[in-house]
């Protein structure tokens, strides 16, 4: 009976934790230009999770509210932003 108990609430906190992440989408540009920077590693701090955008500088990660996300590409500075 106490294991099933305890498997029970430890199913719930798990599903509150999936539901607790959003999507972000993120465009990442050249400040410069304002041209879509593709192939931009995105990672999520404190994670293992993370994407690479697509041609048109765009990805959708799964990241907590208040996350820190962190855009590094060759020939460019990282940039840190955080979610919302």
């Amino acid at each position: 009976m106490m294991k099933r108990l305890i498997f029970a609430l430890l199913g719930n906190l798990f599903s509150f934790m999936v539901f607790a992440q959003t999507g972000v989408t993120i465009k990442v540009v050249d400040a410069k230009t304002g041209e879509p920077v593709p192939h931009v590693s995105i990672k999520i701090k404190g994670t293992g999770k993370g994407a690479i955008t697509n041609s048109a500088g765009v990805c959708v990660v799964q990241a907590p509210a208040n996350s820190v996300i962190e855009l590094s590409s060759i020939g460019y500075s990282t940039d840190t932003r955080y979610s919302t």
